[in-house]
């Protein structure tokens, strides 16, 4: 009985499947040569389809990693144990920008010729968020990254952005009639 429930593909393999005959299909079809124009259909479909799978790793991201640094804000503020709970949301939401991130590369170079997409243009687009979320987990976990720190952006070893001008001198208080 326990062999026959682990031969059987997972929820997330059984929701990827169809995705993925359509991406390779719409590859071996067109990748290479003109398409028709149900051809270019069937490639925006699928394109429309990993994208949409794309968001929703993202969104998926972000709630886990969200959770995740809330968790460890407040196990800081409330106890001195370490904040194991949240660590791992942390990760797990890491994990899920990574991966998606994975798959809209992947899907961006098979699909890329059928539909006539800029390579470039599609991997920024998969790799920003998934960047820009861990130097923003890096960032609220205290720790500045070496690019600020050679930017002298922020203070080094402290995770505190460097004050980009000093503070005005406070102004002696005057009466609102006679200045």
């Amino acid at each position: 009985m326990m062999i026959a429930a682990a031969a059987q593909p997972t929820i997330a393999a059984r929701a990827m499947r169809p995705i993925a005959v359509a991406v390779r299909a719409v590859a071996r079809r067109g990748a290479g040569s003109s398409t028709s124009g149900a051809d270019e259909v069937a490639a925006w479909t699928a394109f429309t389809a990993v994208e949409n799978t794309f968001l929703n790793y993202m969104r998926n991201s972000l709630l886990a990693t969200s959770c995740g640094l809330t968790m460890i804000h407040f196990r800081r503020e409330v106890d001195d144990r370490p904040p194991d709970g949240g660590a791992v949301l942390v990760a797990l939401g890491l994990g899920y920008a990574y991966v998606g991130a994975a798959l809209h590369l992947f899907a961006a170079a098979r699909l890329a010729a059928p539909i006539g997409m800029n390579r470039l243009t599609a991997g920024v687009h998969a790799v920003a968020p998934p960047t820009l979320l861990t130097v923003a987990v890096g960032c609220f976990l205290d720790r500045s990254h070496p690019w600020a720190e050679a930017l002298g952006a922020s203070i080094p070893n402290t995770g505190l952005w460097a004050p980009r001008t000093p503070a005005p001198p406070p102004q002696p208080a005057r009466h609102w009639l006679w200045g």
